[in-house]
C-alpha cells in the first residue's frame, strides 16, 4: 500500500501490536512521577510493573530524566510558597478593594475577616501538608523505584562521533522544519537534539529487537 500513514490500522494489526511492542518512557514520563498525586504515581508504576518484561527506555531519555529530577523536586518544593504567597497577594487586593467600597449595608471588615479566616486556614493546611511531604533531596525513594524497573533497560550511549553525525542532520533537519525535535531549536547547547537522538535510539532497539515499539 502506498501512503500507509494515512490510513488506520486494522484491529488485528493493534492487537498484534500490543502483544509484541516494547514499551519506551520519555523523559517527561518519568519526571512527571515527582508532580502526580500519589494514587495516580502508584497506578503508573503499577501498569509499569506488568509490562516490565517489555519496557525499555532510549539513554538520552534516561540522561534527560537525571538531568531535570532535581529541577523538578524543587520545583514541588516551591509550589508551597507559590501559593500561599498567591493567598496573601489577593488578601491584600481584596483588603483594598473592600477598603474602596463604600455600601450602607456591606460590613466590610466582616467579609475580609471572614476571607482572612479561609485563606489562614487554608496556609496552615499547606505548611502541615509540606511537613509530610517526602523529603526527595535527601533520600530519593522514587528514584529508587524507578531505577528497579529500570535496571538493564537503558540502551547504551552513542559514539561522540555518532553524536556528531546527528548534530549535522538534525541542522539540516530543523532548517527544514522536519519533525521530531525542530520546535525545540532554541534550547541551549546541543540539548534541541535531545529528541532526536531518542528518534535514532528508538528506531536502532526496533531494528534490532525486530519489534515495533
Amino acid at each position: 500500500m502506498m501512503f500507509p500513514e494515512y490510513y488506520p490500522l486494522s484491529e488485528k494489526k493493534i492487537s498484534a501490536l500490543w502483544n509484541k511492542c516494547i514499551f519506551t518512557l520519555d523523559a517527561n514520563v518519568l519526571l512527571s512521577i515527582y508532580r502526580y498525586t500519589p494514587e495516580t504515581r502508584d497506578s503508573l508504576f503499577k501498569v509499569l510493573q506488568k509490562l516490565k518484561s517489555r519496557v525499555w527506555i532510549t539513554h538520552q531519555a534516561a540522561l534527560e530524566y537525571q538531568d531535570n529530577r532535581l529541577g523538578v523536586i524543587a520545583e514541588k518544593e516551591r509550589d508551597y510558597k507559590t501559593i500561599k504567597d498567591c493567598l496573601d497577594k489577593k488578601d491584600k487586593e481584596i483588603k483594598h478593594d473592600l477598603e474602596n467600597t463604600r455600601h450602607p449595608y456591606i460590613n466590610r471588615e466582616k467579609i475580609h475577616k471572614e476571607i482572612t479566616k479561609v485563606f489562614k486556614k487554608i496556609i496552615k493546611e499547606l505548611d502541615e501538608i509540606k511537613d509530610k511531604h517526602p523529603k526527595l533531596l535527601e533520600k530519593d525513594t522514587l528514584r529508587e523505584e524507578i531505577e528497579s524497573l529500570l535496571r538493564g533497560k537503558v540502551s547504551k550511549p552513542y559514539s561522540s562521533k555518532r553524536l556528531r553525525e546527528i548534530y549535522e542532520e538534525g541542522e539540516k533537519r530543523y532548517e527544514e522544519e522536519l519533525p521530531p525535535g525542530f520546535k525545540d531549536n532554541k534550547k541551549p547547547g546541543k540539548k534541541d537534539f535531545g529528541d532526536l537522538i531518542i528518534w535514532f535510539q528508538i528506531i536502532d532497539k526496533a531494528k534490532q529487537r525486530k519489534s515495533p515499539v
